[in-house]
């Protein structure tokens, strides 16, 4: 036997061995590095605004306070537009510009989105918490609306209310043929997507505010200011912990509730005993010309809960010429939230 054939035969097996262990040591050196790379900086008390929309809106609005740096990829190659007016805006604020060399680098604090070689770190966002909504008072012309925030200190109302003017629905600087204030509730809204949708919809069609459940709703992350395009910066959004008490007393405020709802042939319907009733689309607009109006939007997949539906004046829906949808043959029963959200929205501010 050669000594070749010896040491192959004795001591091959440990060879190959060492060889995976050195692979594996190879391929864990590489991790940690990247990790190491991408992870030093992040910090899990900040946001990461990604898209130059979405970054833009945050560097204009007063929602954010603290801007500690923004990553950009080779801000040389883009002299106009949002990219251009992003980075001249951090020079003025002194905000740190860190430049990389690729787009890669990005993803992992754009959770793989679609990024625009932008990404901001700034301080993360929370809606207001809120009791509930004052009663309107239009005399005078005083078109405001107030809300009453959460508190410890009950008696202390004054201090804990706050008041903002009421959008003008018509366009005009005269508010003589105004509506009154118009606001979004989004029950148990999980889609961030959907979200962003929503609130982007919302902010161009002149709803008021939008209140949300404290419980069950997507957070108001990177995610939905993407897709919101900037407009969550700009929008007033609240949250409540506690809303069939929030529906009582707005109720009792003068406020009207109108719940979406889906054909009585859904499944998430049958059997249903909610007796609230139905109002149409083209009497939206009349109805926001006489009092305050609440638009309740719940989840794609069991809608607003029913015992908020129970609580509200109205229940409203979008209907469908097809008949298969109206017989209930059709799987398509429904629109999505941030479209139908877009078409009500539309019906009460004509």
């Amino acid at each position: 036997m050669s000594k070749d054939e010896y040491f192959g035969k004795n001591f091959a097996h440990i060879h190959a061995k060492q060889k995976r262990l050195d692979e594996q040591e190879d391929e864990s050196r590489k991790f940690s590095n990247k990790r190491k790379f991408f992870g030093r900086f992040s910090n899990p008390l900040s946001d990461y605004i990604y898209g130059t929309n979405a970054v833009y809106a945050a560097l204009n609005s007063n929602k954010r306070t603290i801007f500690s740096r923004i990553l950009v990829y080779k801000p040389e190659l883009s002299k106009t537009g949002s990219y251009s007016k992003i980075i001249k805006m951090c020079k003025e604020k002194e905000i740190p510009i860190e430049v990389l060399d690729s787009k890669q680098q990005l993803i992992s604090y754009s959770n793989n989105n679609v990024h625009n070689g932008v990404i901001l770190e700034c301080n993360k966002i929370t809606p207001t918490s809120i009791r509930s909504l004052n009663l309107i008072d239009n005399s005078e012309n005083n078109h405001e609306y107030s809300i009453i925030r959460n508190s410890i200190y009950q008696d202390e109302l004054e201090e804990n209310t706050l008041t903002f003017k009421t959008i003008n629905k018509k366009g005009s600087d005269s508010f003589d043929d105004s509506k009154y204030p118009l606001a979004l509730f989004l029950d148990e809204i999980t889609d961030s997507h959907n979200m962003g949708a929503i609130i982007r919809s919302a902010y161009f069609l002149g709803v008021d505010f939008i209140v949300m459940t404290a419980k069950n709703c997507a957070s108001l992350s990177a995610s939905v200011s993407k897709s919101s395009s900037g407009a969550v910066e700009f929008m007033n959004i609240f949250s409540t912990d506690t809303p069939l008490k929030f529906f009582d007393e707005c109720r009792q405020n003068g406020w009207t509730f109108i719940s979406t709802a889906v054909f009585e042939n859904n499944e998430n319907t049958k059997g249903s005993k909610i007796t609230v009733p139905s109002i149409e689309t083209a009497d939206l607009s009349p109805l926001l010309d006489s009092s305050p109006c609440v638009l309740v939007l719940g989840s794609e997949s069991k809608g607003v809960r029913k015992s908020l539906v129970q609580r509200s004046d109205y229940k409203v829906q979008i209907r469908s010429p097809r008949p298969e949808v109206l017989d209930g043959s059709s799987s398509i029963d429904s629109l999505n939230v941030s479209v139908a959200s877009s078409l009500l929205i539309s019906k009460f501010v004509e």
